[in-house]
């Protein structure tokens, strides 16, 4: 951990290397996954370790704080309660799970098995598949933005904007980019995406 250039804490409590980390949205909590098949929970007001449970592959916290999820190799995401450590439910994916987002109002749940091209969004509330977006391409990472009606979706060919509309219930593709994108971000507003690609170049696009 770094403030202001300088290290303030280290944690080193996976046996071998953490493939994943998340930020809790009080900023006081941070979550890591390993290739020991565990998550760890940090306490960054004490910067401590508060919580270390078996699982692997990539996370992410539910919007409202109370949730973690955890994708794995089994093709399972599983839903942790933070406060307990408790396995609250599972999801059962069509393969390892490369890359999971939470929507911001906590409702969907946007998921890609690895190597896969297809996004699938569930709805929490059922715990089931709503909607399947098949991009044609590989997927590696997925990035709702603020509003849950964008989803960036990620891969080695290409970015592509899928966007919901509530009052017609129905999808459509704002923007669709042929550059190359190991990781994707939202910026203030939604008013631009960020996109990492395969030489370690930042890019900003409109996306709609």
């Amino acid at each position: 951990m770094f403030e202001s250039g300088q290290e303030t804490a280290s944690f080193s409590g996976h046996s071998g290397e953490a493939t994943a980390i998340a930020s809790h949205p009080s900023g006081d909590i941070l979550a890591s996954v390993g290739v020991d098949k565990s998550y760890i929970f940090y306490d960054l007001t004490t910067n401590t370790i508060a919580t270390q449970i078996l699982t692997d592959s990539v996370a992410g916290f539910h919007p409202d704080g109370h949730l973690f999820a955890a994708g794995g190799i089994d093709g399972q995401i599983k839903m942790f309660d933070v406060k307990t450590g408790t396995n609250a439910a599972n999801l059962e994916s069509t393969g390892p799970i490369e890359a999971i987002s939470f929507s911001e109002n906590g409702t969907w749940l946007a998921s890609a098995a690895k190597g896969s091209t297809s996004v699938s969004v569930w709805d929490l509330r059922k715990a089931a598949v709503i909607h399947t977006i098949d991009i044609a391409s590989p997927i590696l990472a997925l990035q709702w933005e603020y509003t849950g009606q964008f989803l960036a979706i990620a891969g080695p060919s290409g970015l592509v904007v899928q966007h919901y509309s509530k009052s017609t219930k129905e999808w459509s593709e704002p923007l669709k980019s042929a550059m190359p994108s190991l990781a994707v971000g939202w910026g203030l507003n939604a008013s631009s995406i960020y996109c990492l690609d395969t030489e370690g170049s930042v890019t900003t696009l409109t996306p709609h």
